[in-house]
């Protein structure tokens, strides 16, 4: 070959020997035809693996069409065929090239079984995730990005499964839910497993509630690799899409075939001869080179063909890492075979290599992926069963076996007709059968009695799953139980109709102010609205215990004249009416011949055509009014649903009829009420004097003795602490002291006392300017303890009033930076979160905490949990911090615990939006 290195001599037995080795030892099928596809050579790896070649020769499935390939080989002779092709359960990928030199057509042969195998299962896991019901996401632990999603969990958010790759899955959440995302991931890799729920949003800004159900996946040592995780919309339960997206095209890859590298090295391991494909991989340089040039970083594998130079082993297989020209390193296969003379000497070595860097990246990753969907098909609540071409069942998920209480063996290997009874198998069957015959998904909604587990409503789709010749392959099977809603549809539907009738009557009671227009109009809704034959409402008086009729409606003729009914422990009071005033709970007699209590009234009822009845008290408040009496012309019409209906627009009547004594009492009590408060507002502003000239003396008469004690104690230490000496001195420092911590009380109290008597202008306020001021009147306190504060900015706005504000936020952080232990930098950190309705400001300490016993106590007045000679203070601020947010129409609060800081806190209203 031109510009190859020259060979030395050798006889032409050692050529045709070297030539005739390569296709002897390749592991793989090669064989030769003639033009005709007659075979005319097999290497030994042919007759192993494929042993009916000798007696099927061109008709073996491997020789198919081959002799076919030679007209449009000929015009291309260094180009090869490459295709798949069976040969019973097994594929081989074929190339065919043609030796023109000899007119025979060469044909090379890999076995790609476990590889077609691979991209099949891969390919059924994908199918299943795409119809899954529920939404089924996969995220990044690190990143919290999307690394795979279903449509299921890209349409319940708007968005399309392309848009939702890459995208970090906090957005996917609303504000308030974000923040607890990294709890649930945490809990997720705790338990392995963690159901929760949560609000997410979609992409046109609607929200909707959610239950997710992660599973943390790790590795062997532990480490998280990715969170898979099932979503479903609770918000219409059991509506999604029973499929699972198809992840199948991410992970599938495609094995090509490679040309061999055939090397030649003599005895001493150096490179004596390449084919084109080592050149090209190696380079030109190769021959003349040793071997171990070539193996950097693998010297312990280049070592393991020692053997063949020893002369003690025919052929050697290594995988080892190479250098390829360009520097790339990359895995090759090597088939070694020894060389050897005439007198039987090793002369050296011929080596067969291809490149599977691809392959076992290949192999690695469908691994991974059937893994992962794997481990996502089992956590699929819904019932999941492949069905190969027999109908028989080859795999069933998790939820098969939880929701049939049955082990994998009753179903693995088994046709539903095994298994099933036929008034089960055979609603479904047939859409089965349509699957396998059509080759489109066939779905169907049944309600079947199943063993075990009663009737159920199930969806069930069928999807057929396709080979590479467009046959079905399997049939995958998806049942979806949406019993429940079902039940709650009809439920829904029954309770329109019932809220109709409700709204109705509601909306005329709304717009009766009489007590006898309200009942009237009770009786004639549950008659006209229920098609019963006579209602009636009967009162109760302190005075008896006799049920006086109050209104009625239907077909009456006389019958509360003829009758008397109470609610006392007498015959008369042990019917319906008077047991269901006695225990305030509705009553029923559905046959009124049969029931034993009725006696005093069955002769007259029966005359009337009165078959059964129900009685419903009027309850307010737990206060019993009286009672609705229903009748039917049929037995057992008073089921639990009618009675909760009659009682619902009871409940409504009784309502009413309150309101309408109240407002009876409300215009008797009007003028009493007025006078009444004429002579308080009196009492208050006479109140309001005396403590505004009580706060004025307090101000000044009392805060001027102890302004003179603490002066003249402070003028005794400067004057004459010689001659008061050290006890002296003591005593002058202990007055001056208590003089000016009574002083401060005293000024404290005023405050408190200002904040319960001053009119508070509310309206918005800047929180950020409330804090500026603040910090200037506890600039000395924050210089003198060093205390670091940081502010989590901009703090916005709230309703309230900017003064009081800023003494709440002073005492707040004074407090912060004094309780601290010894020696310890007081931290504070100053913030808000922000509520649908209130803004929520916070100072958090890195003090030394509250007992949660104590929480209530330190917001009274005077009381204090340490000593003040421990901490400095009145024991009033925090009185005034509580007083200050209840006259802004907030509240404060505390979270704390002992040794580990507190947060105290602040609600306002928030600022209305425009």
């Amino acid at each position: 070959m031109a510009g190859q290195p020259a060979r030395s001599s050798r006889s032409e037995r050692e050529e045709c020997e070297r030539l005739a080795s390569f296709p002897e030892l390749n592991p793989n099928p090669v064989i030769e035809t003639g033009a005709d596809g007659a075979v005319t050579y097999a290497n030994p790896a042919t007759r192993r693996l494929l042993p009916d070649l000798d007696f099927l020769g061109s008709n073996h499935p491997l020789l198919a069409g081959v002799p076919d390939l030679k007209a449009r080989l000929q015009y291309g002779p260094d180009d090869a065929v490459i295709e798949d092709v069976p040969v019973g359960d097994r594929c081989f990928q074929r190339g065919v090239s043609y030796v023109p030199s000899c007119d025979r057509l060469r044909v090379y042969a890999v076995d790609v079984t476990d590889r077609k195998r691979a991209e099949r299962e891969l390919q059924l896991w994908g199918h299943v995730l795409h119809h899954a019901a529920w939404g089924v996401v996969v995220v990044d632990p690190s990143s919290n990005s999307v690394l795979a999603a279903n449509p299921a969990f890209a349409a319940m958010h708007g968005y399309a499964v392309d848009e939702m790759i890459g995208k970090n899955l906090a957005d996917t959440l609303a504000p308030e839910s974000r923040g607890d995302l990294p709890a649930h991931a945490r809990l997720a890799v705790e338990r392995g497993r963690h159901v929760y729920e949560s609000i997410h949003i979609r992409k046109d800004g609607t929200r909707f509630p959610a239950l997710t159900d992660v599973t943390a996946h790790t590795d062997a040592e532990g480490n998280v690799l990715y969170r898979a995780a099932n979503v479903q919309d609770i918000t219409e339960r059991n509506e999604a899409e029973e499929s699972l997206r198809s992840l199948n095209a991410r992970y599938e890859a495609i094995l090509a075939a490679v040309p061999e590298i055939v090397m030649e090295v003599d005895a001493r391991k150096v490179y004596v001869w390449a084919n084109r494909a080592g050149y090209e991989f190696f380079g030109d340089d190769v021959v003349g080179k040793e071997a171990a040039h070539y193996f950097e970083g693998e010297q312990e594998t280049y070592a393991t063909v020692q053997p063949l130079f020893n002369g003690g082993e025919q052929v050697v297989y290594v995988e080892s890492w190479q250098r390829r020209k360009d520097g790339a390193r990359r895995l090759l296969a090597w088939w070694c075979r020894v060389l050897k003379d005439a007198d039987g000497e090793v002369t050296g070595a011929l080596s067969t290599a291809r490149d599977i860097t691809e392959l076992k990246r290949i192999e690695e990753n469908l691994h991974k992926s059937e893994e992962r969907f794997r481990r996502a098909l089992e956590n699929v609540p819904d019932v999941v069963v492949l069905y190969d071409r027999d109908r028989r069942i080859q795999y069933i998920n998790d939820a098969t076996r939880q929701v049939t209480g049955r082990p994998t063996s009753d179903f693995i290997g088994h046709r539903d007709d095994e298994i099933w009874p036929p008034e089960v198998y055979g609603n479904y069957l047939p859409a089965l059968e349509q699957a396998f015959a059509t080759k489109t998904i066939q779905s169907l909604e049944a309600t079947l009695a199943i063993p075990d587990s009663g009737t159920r409503a199930l969806r069930i789709t069928c999807v057929p799953l396709l080979d590479g010749d467009g046959e079905v392959r399997e049939v995958l099977g998806v049942t979806h139980d949406f019993t429940e809603r079902k039940e709650a549809r009809d439920a829904l539907r029954r309770r329109v109709e019932e809220m109709a009738v409700l709204h109705e009557a509601t909306r005329r009671f709304l717009e009766l102010s009489d007590e006898q227009a309200i009942l009237d109009t009770l009786c004639r809704f549950v008659v006209e609205g229920f098609w019963l034959k006579m209602a009636w409402t009967g009162l109760i008086r302190e005075d008896d215990c006799a049920v006086h009729p109050a209104a009625k409606a239907g077909f009456e003729d006389g019958f509360l004249a003829s009758v008397r009914m109470t609610w006392d422990e007498t015959p008369t009071g042990s019917g319906p009416s008077g047991r269901a005033i006695r225990s305030g709970t509705p009553c029923v007699a559905n046959d009124l011949r049969a029931d034993s209590t009725y006696g005093p009234w069955r002769k007259e009822a029966k005359r009337r055509g009165y078959a059964s009845s129900a009685s419903v008290p009027l309850v307010v408040d737990g206060d019993v009014l009286g009672t609705l009496n229903a009748y039917a012309a049929e037995a057992g019409r008073f089921n639990g649903e009618l009675v909760r209906v009659i009682a619902s627009l009871t409940n409504a009547a009784a309502i009413a009829v309150h309101r309408a004594r109240l407002r009876r009492k409300i215009e008797r009590d009007a003028e009493v009420l007025g006078e009444r408060v004429a002579e308080r507002t009196r009492a208050l502003e006479e109140t309001n004097t005396e403590l505004k000239a009580f706060a004025y003396t307090v101000s000044h008469d009392l805060r001027a003795p102890l302004r003179a004690m603490e002066g003249l104690s402070r003028a005794l230490l400067e004057d004459y602490a010689e001659a008061l000496g050290e006890t002296g001195g003591d005593y002058a420092r202990r007055i001056a002291s208590a003089a000016a911590r009574m002083d401060d009380l005293i000024q404290d109290l005023l405050e408190y006392s200002r904040l319960g008597r001053a009119e508070l202008d509310l309206q918005p306020v800047s929180l950020d300017l409330v804090l500026e001021d603040a910090m200037e009147e506890v600039a000395a306190l924050i210089a003198e303890t060093g205390a670091d504060v940081n502010v989590e900015a901009p703090l916005g706005e709230a309703v309230g009033h900017h003064a009081t504000l800023v003494q709440i936020l002073a005492n707040l952080i004074s407090n912060a930076a004094k309780f601290v232990e010894p020696e310890k930098t007081p931290r504070v950190r100053i913030g808000v979160n922000r509520g649908e309705h209130s803004v929520r400001l916070w100072v958090q300490d890195n003090g030394i905490g509250i007992d949660e016993e104590h929480f209530r106590k330190v917001f009274l007045v005077f009381e204090r949990l340490h000593g003040v000679e421990t901490y400095q203070g009145t024991g009033i601020g925090l009185a005034i911090v509580r007083r200050g947010a209840e006259r802004m129409g907030g509240r404060a609060g505390v979270e704390s615990a002992v040794g580990r800081g507190s947060r105290f806190w602040v609600e306002l209203p928030k600022v209305k939006e425009e």
